[in-house]
């Protein structure tokens, strides 16, 4: 009777000191948006080589990023860093980070920071972003599908990507 009676109390101060150890995990939220680089090119360097190939080393983007799910609303700016490499049909892997801020009494806070990474096909980029939550989205994880938006005859590089993804709590 003793050692069970020790085991309740036990079990009741790991509850009471560590209630989050033994709280159900909330589901993923589903998320969609659009974001741009209308920003342009903002940093960074973009190097051709005497094969036609141009190399973005450190290649600094920014635009408009707006992201929706159940309790998510995101309006800020979306600053994106690449490193690649892209052939004379301008296609090729490109890779770097992504940082989402909004404005916040005129000041700029971090929301998100990650990587991103995909594929450039004739200037047309589709990608994955995956970034951690900072400030109010802290031990909060986002992943994200970039499309941008098809080409047309009067915009071969329209810069606009609809976005899918899901947020989800840190493990």
């Amino acid at each position: 009777m003793r050692k069970s009676a020790f085991a309740a109390l036990l079990l009741a101060m790991m509850l009471t000191v560590c209630p989050t150890a033994f709280a159900a995990r909330s589901e993923p939220v589903s998320v969609t948006g659009v974001s741009d680089l209308l920003g342009g090119q903002v940093g960074g360097t973009l190097v051709p080589d005497a094969a036609g190939n141009i190399h973005l080393r450190k290649a600094e983007y920014q635009g408009s990023f707006a992201l929706e799910g159940e309790n998510i609303h995101v309006v800020g700016t979306q600053l994106i860093v690449l490193n690649g490499v892209l052939d004379a049909t301008l296609s090729g892997p490109v890779a770097g980070s992504l940082t989402v801020t909004v404005d916040v009494s005129g000041n700029p806070v971090t929301v998100w920071q990650g990587t991103v990474h995909g594929r450039v096909i004739g200037l047309i980029f589709t990608g994955q972003a995956v970034a951690h939550g900072v400030g109010r989205y802290a031990g909060q994880l986002l992943k994200l599908n970039y499309e941008e938006r098809p080409a047309t005859a009067g915009n071969p590089n329209p810069e606009v990507f609809d976005l899918t993804g899901v947020v989800s709590h840190l493990p």
